[in-house]
């Protein structure tokens, strides 16, 4: 897996642009950011995109992710391959704090 940021404008409103390639089938765990959105954009390959709004299995939903999506703050969230490899364009804060749910198990694309 690779996750590299291309651009990051450190002005008083900060962004950066990255760019993620994945090749994991499955996941052991979730993120979240508390400060900042996100926009995923799909660029070459299939993609998971797993999400949940609290730190609960329950609430753990998956989608295709086939067109760009933008995640509010604090959504816990996860990206899987399909296929051999799949890359995505991310844009969020040029600071990011990155908060960590190790899960008990693994998601896959099967949910």
């Amino acid at each position: 897996n690779l996750f590299r940021v291309v651009k990051k404008e450190t002005s008083s409103c900060g962004w950066r642009i990255a760019y993620l390639v994945t090749r994991d089938k499955s996941i052991p765990r979730l993120e979240r950011h508390e400060d900042t959105l996100e926009s995923f954009e799909p660029v070459k390959g299939s993609s998971i995109f797993f999400v949940a709004d609290k730190k609960e299995l329950a609430a753990i939903r998956c989608f295709y992710l086939n067109k760009p999506v933008i995640l509010k703050k604090g959504v816990w969230h996860g990206i899987v391959a399909l296929g051999r490899e799949s890359e995505v364009k991310i844009t969020e804060n040029a600071s990011v704090k990155s908060i960590y749910w190790r899960l008990k198990g693994r998601l896959d694309a099967r949910g």
